[in-house]
């Protein structure tokens, strides 16, 4: 698709968001204040990125950092209706809760077909003192499963709120094999689960929330309290690599396997191993290399032998999600810059790229031989 089409797309969808933005207009923030249990932002100087050398690496996390690092409880104490298509929480007189979503720039407003199913009154009704809706913008992404899907449920928790109610999340996602598995391994299996297709759902009154991003006190709860049962093997040094259908492979592969190989790496797709074999690979890893993808949030499950990480960015998709798990569980971290000819800047891009084989001979060096030292 060519820079024109793409232009008019997103002319076509910023003049619908528009159109809907009228039909639909948030709730007044002043009157929201009101409804917030608990609100923090750490925007600021949460990290420091000194043990990062490359300036365009460090760059790019400070930007990332300074867009996710906020948390939330908020309760909407009337009733509310939750639009399908996003989780958008929205009132009955047809205003979006800002807090439903936490990022609203990157999912469209609901539009003419919701005003009317509101209108109407089309909706199923659950009738209990409240619900929680687990509804958000990463759905389906294993990283964001645990971030900012599951970890919601820590928050409330520790705010006091009881999660036995109803927990609305999309069909879609509860469908998801990841999904199932995690629910299995971390025994959510009897939570009452409301599956949202493309249903509008009422309540009385729901939680939305938004969990701080690689918190500490959210991921050690995978480790404990039952959540993970994980057998140890024999420790060996992982390289994590991405399949061919998977996008943002590397290109001149045959040279890094040499330098891999030659370093005592053992390459494995994580796609391809189930859940429960993924996270007994990661706890008894000691070197962990992987390129940039939701098969890192594994790092959650590290144990003690692992000794360091290296993560290797496309050049046009450089976000710090997994160093922030790293330095969060103190774990070492190093990270690699790849290369490309093509001219594609969009974070969300899959286009291949290359590794300058030397360079990361050089990186596992000086991974290796810190430790050496230890």
């Amino acid at each position: 698709m060519n820079s024109f089409k793409i232009a008019i797309i997103g002319i076509i969808k910023w003049s619908l968001n528009l159109v809907n933005s009228f039909i639909i207009p948030y709730q007044s923030e002043k009157y929201e204040k009101r409804n917030y249990i608990y609100s923090s932002d750490r925007s600021k100087n949460r990290f420091d990125y000194r043990d990062i050398e490359d300036k365009r690496v460090k760059d790019s996390f400070r930007r990332t950092e300074s867009r996710l690092m906020f948390e939330y409880v908020y309760f909407q104490q009337e009733e509310c209706i939750i639009e399908p298509r996003f989780g958008w929480g929205i009132t009955p007189k047809r205003k979006i809760i800002r807090a439903s979503l936490p990022f609203k720039f990157y999912s469209f407003r609901p539009g003419l077909k919701v005003f009317f199913l509101i209108l109407l009154k089309k909706y199923e009704f659950l009738n209990e003192k409240y619900v929680i809706s687990l509804r958000d913008v990463g759905e389906g992404n294993y990283y964001h499963l645990y971030s900012e899907i599951l970890a919601k449920l820590f928050l409330l928790k520790k705010y006091g709120v009881d999660i036995d109610v109803p927990v609305i999340v999309s069909e879609n996602l509860f469908k998801m094999y990841i999904f199932q598995e995690v629910s299995r391994l971390a025994g959510l299996n009897n939570l009452n689960w409301i599956l949202q297709k493309d249903n509008l759902i009422g309540c009385r009154s729901v939680y939305f929330c938004r969990a701080l991003p690689a918190n500490p006190e959210y991921l050690l709860n995978f480790k404990k309290n039952r959540l993970f049962s994980v057998p140890v093997k024999n420790p060996q040094k992982i390289f994590l690599n991405r399949g061919k259908n998977s996008g943002r492979t590397i290109i001149n592969f045959s040279l890094i396997k040499k330098v891999l190989i030659n370093n005592g790496f053992e390459i494995v797709e994580s796609e391809k191993m189930d859940l429960q074999d993924q996270i007994n690979m990661f706890s008894s890893a000691t070197y962990i290399i992987g390129i940039h993808g939701a098969g890192l949030t594994n790092l959650i499950f590290a144990g003690k032998n692992l000794n360091g990480v290296i993560e290797i960015f496309p050049p046009y998709n450089i976000p710090p999600h997994y160093y922030w798990i790293c330095t969060a569980l103190s774990l070492t971290y190093k990270c690699l810059v790849g290369e490309s000819k093509s001219n594609k800047t969009n974070m969300y891009s899959k286009a291949d790229f290359g590794i300058n084989p030397n360079k990361l001979e050089i990186k596992i060096k000086e991974l290796l031989e810190k430790n050496e030292h230890l």
